[in-house]
């Protein structure tokens, strides 16, 4: 099981209450970047994810982990039943010949009535205690990128100090199936982990255990907006509650720019979120639609001031299905650079949405529309139906 001691570097950062974050956007840096952390491990690796592909990607970042094991790194992961269920043995194996602990959260099983648990849609890379990952961003080529395609878009932060003690509590956390006190109290090198940590702070999601952190953060941040609100939602099916606070703001005088993708790897998304097109151009809200590649970015940004970044997606399926993980940043040289790098990307990679388009929709676009919202709206109740109640983490 886990190293319960910190090495000497933890040490040193864990009576430290400042932490160091840099944003980066998918693609070949990103992953360079990753496997080098992965590679610098001397103790003990946590990587948490949904998606983990058998393909070039998956294979380089399988590569580091089972060199980072051969050098006596204690190596943990947890994936998803469903987003990485698919893996064959002969993938897996090669984990567990190398000593790595490999564990699914919540494997997918036929009975009857069909059940399935919530799904672990958080993706975090945590390593020695004090450097960690924290984004939208799956091990797969789709967001690494290929000769024939550019990467998805999406986004991930790379942390250092103290936060990263919170997100190691965390990794075990749900690798033991534990409960915050049951982890700090046999881990006392965590006992830091209550404190509010000022620039950047963890929030998580998952409804059956009451945790809304991150859903109450994205309203109190669009509540509390002044000047602009930046969102790249890329499975945007948004509450009742948060369209009206979307369109609060903007009664406000706020700024808001809301973008969106312009092809979907879900079925009837793209056609069923245009439903609400017409209603939020009305209000004044400015939507844009991404064009190179699939949208898959989770972030946002309120007046320069604040931004989130992680795997929450602003809908039902986010809220009360999936446990999700995000960052939100205060730091106004991180949040300045980042809302600079969304604004370029909307700027020259995004198809702004005329209000005029919508105003008056032939009746058979405004069928397709609703009736797409319908069959999503309705798919999200048989999901929510489908998943077992029961809080307790389900990992074998």
């Amino acid at each position: 099981m886990p190293n319960n001691q910190p090495d000497k570097e933890t040490r040193k950062l864990r009576d430290k209450t400042t932490s160091r974050s840099e944003i980066f956007r998918g693609g070949p840096l990103y992953f360079r970047k990753y496997i080098r952390l992965i590679e610098e491990a001397r103790n003990e690796i946590h990587l948490q994810i949904y998606t983990f592909e058998n393909d070039s990607t998956g294979i380089l970042v399988q590569r580091a982990l089972i060199r980072a094991a051969n050098r006596g790194v204690k190596v943990y992961l947890v994936l998803d039943g469903f987003g990485s269920g698919h893996l064959t043995n002969n993938f897996l194996n090669k984990f567990h010949d190398s000593g790595i602990e490999v564990r699914f959260f919540s494997k997918l099983r036929l009975s009857v009535p069909i059940r399935m648990g919530r799904r672990l849609h958080q993706k975090l890379l945590v390593v020695d205690g004090h450097r960690a990952v924290v984004g939208g961003i799956n091990i797969a080529n789709r967001y690494y990128g290929t000769h024939k395609s550019l990467p998805w878009l999406d986004f991930a932060v790379f942390l250092e100090g103290e936060v990263c003690v919170r997100l190691h509590n965390l990794a075990i956390r749900i690798l033991k199936k534990q409960s915050v006190q049951k982890v700090v109290a046999e881990n006392h090198w965590l006992k830091h982990d209550h404190q509010n940590l000022k620039e950047i702070n963890v929030l998580e999601n998952d409804f059956f255990k009451n945790k809304l952190q991150i859903r109450q953060s994205y309203h109190r941040a669009i509540r509390n907006a002044q000047h602009s609100v930046l969102l790249f939602a890329s499975y945007f099916f948004p509450s009742y509650r948060q369209l009206k606070l979307l369109e609060g703001a903007a009664r406000r005088g706020v700024d808001i720019h809301l973008v969106l993708p312009h092809k979907s790897d879900v079925l009837f998304y793209s056609t069923a979120v245009k439903y609400y097109y017409g209603r939020l151009l009305r209000k004044g809200i400015h939507i844009y639609e991404y064009q190179p590649a699939i949208l898959h970015a989770k972030v946002a940004v309120a007046d320069d001031r604040w931004c989130t970044v992680g795997s929450y997606n602003l809908n039902d399926l986010s809220d009360l299905l999936s446990i999700e993980l995000n960052v939100e940043i205060f730091d106004l040289k991180v949040v300045g650079d980042f809302s600079t790098k969304l604004r370029q990307i909307i700027k020259t990679d995004c198809l702004k949405i005329s209000k005029k388009d919508f105003e008056k929709p032939s009746p058979i676009y405004h069928f397709l529309w609703k009736s797409h919202y319908f069959i999503l709206v309705q798919s999200l109740k048989v999901l929510y139906w489908m998943t077992d109640k029961n809080k307790d983490y389900q990992i074998e």
